[in-house]
């Protein structure tokens, strides 16, 4: 009887300490959220310097940890730490990340992980789910000056392009393209005056490039079925009719784009540096890309022998050849592209909240921009007195060109229209 008694106050210890291990992890979670939660409702409340001061008594000599979707971001992050004398984890910091590695590590940040103390993220939908469930957290800045209030929530810390390009060296027709429309038409269309349409398109599959599929799902959006709706009278001479099996304008653009592309690049990187270049036979082919891809493109046609000059001297001499080839700069009818964000974010996990909020205040500053994407086309600062790149056009023009990432649009998209892309990318190919 004893021993039975035993067995069963050993079994209840056992199930009373489990209880208390759970219900202890659960409330840290909860903790380390309201701490940094609170955190951030002081930052955002504090000038430069209180902030630096609460970020140094915070981390002291421990290490930060930062992690980006774009790789030029090292250096904002190298800079950041001589500025402020902050430690940072520089092979962790030097690698950008997939889009599939960020959620997953930001999934395992849902179930109390930690990751890092602050990102740099793109694709705003799935940043406003996560922020929706309280996974990051956003800090805005009391103090920076021409910050706009489209720029806050989340707080954006980049401005990035990606464009309909061509090759326009020694091209037959400059005009050649000029409607976005050229590029949709149904079969019926094309084959009755092909001489209309572009011939040959290349596109890299959105289930690939998630930034692809919020551009497609932009052309559904009351911006987007505003500029189809008037590059389509242009290009056909009468008003757009709703047609019978089309929500809007923007799902026949999509379906026709995707069912009319020829080619399904599976790197912007290739698409530009390599297939580009090499295509000078007419017609030309048009290819949506990444605009940022005009840096590696300049390198990769800069002297390499010194004797042409100084670095600086060379470096220029590859932008000059690079803009004799990219199509950056003739405007269409309709859009040229897309223009969307990066956002600087802190998971909720982040050991060093106040340090994350002083690098993304950091971010919005002319020495962070510089240090990473200075003299690089296609980035740029939501800070508009700090000037892009030389030869580049400013975001004010930009944002007038092109389909402009809309958060609040994206946020209310279904699953159906994602699954119609899905399935046309899939299906197109």
């Amino acid at each position: 009887m004893k021993k039975g008694l035993k067995r069963i106050f050993v079994a209840m210890l056992c199930v009373l300490t489990i209880i208390a291990l759970v219900g202890c992890g659960g409330n840290k979670e909860k903790d380390i959220l309201q701490i940094n939660k609170e955190k951030i409702a002081k930052a955002q409340k504090m000038s430069e310097t209180e902030l630096a001061a609460a970020a140094k008594e915070e981390i002291g000599d421990n290490v930060f940890m930062f992690k980006s979707q774009t790789s030029s971001a090292k250096y904002s992050i190298e800079k950041f730490s001589e500025r402020y004398g902050i430690n940072y984890d520089k092979e962790f910091s030097s690698k950008s990340n997939k889009d599939t590695d960020t959620y997953a590590a930001l999934d395992r940040v849902a179930g109390g992980d930690y990751y890092a103390d602050v990102l740099i993220v793109q694709e705003v939908k799935t940043v406003l789910q996560y922020m929706d469930q309280e996974i990051l957290l956003n800090y805005v800045p009391k103090d920076i000056e021409g910050l706009k209030e489209e720029d806050k929530y989340p707080l954006a810390a980049l401005y990035i392009n990606k464009l309909f390009l061509w090759n326009k060296k020694n091209i037959e027709d400059p005009n050649f393209f000029t409607n976005v429309w050229q590029l949709a038409g149904s079969p019926e269309e094309r084959q009755a005056n092909p001489g209309r349409y572009i011939a040959k398109s290349s596109f890299q599959s959105s289930t690939q490039e998630k930034i692809n599929a919020g551009f497609l799902m932009s052309l559904t959006s009351p911006q987007g079925i505003a500029k189809l709706t008037d590059a389509y009278q242009k290009f056909y001479g009468k008003a757009y009719v709703d047609e019978p099996g089309y929500k809007n304008i923007g799902y026949k653009y999509i379906t026709e784009y995707l069912t009319n592309i020829t080619t399904w690049h599976s790197s912007d990187t290739t698409a530009v540096t390599e297939t580009l270049v090499q295509d000078t036979a007419n017609p030309r082919t048009v290819f949506y890309a990444s605009f940022t891809k005009h840096k590696g493109l300049s390198s990769q046609l800069a002297p390499k022998d010194e004797s042409f000059g100084t670095k600086e001297e060379r470096d220029a001499e590859g932008v000059r050849l690079a803009n004799e080839i990219l199509s950056y700069d003739i405007e269409l009818e309709g859009f040229n592209g897309y223009l969307y964000k990066m956002f600087t974010v802190i998971p909720k996990t982040s050991k060093y909240c106040y340090t994350a909020c002083l690098f993304a205040r950091y971010m919005l500053t002319e020495e962070a921009f510089n240090a990473g994407f200075k003299g690089f086309y296609a980035y740029y600062s939501p800070i508009e007195s700090i000037p892009q790149a030389p030869g580049d056009l400013p975001l004010s023009v930009w944002k007038k060109r092109n389909i402009v990432e809309d958060q609040a649009y994206l946020k209310t998209t279904d699953y159906a229209l994602k699954e119609l892309i899905d399935n046309l990318n899939k299906s197109s190919k």
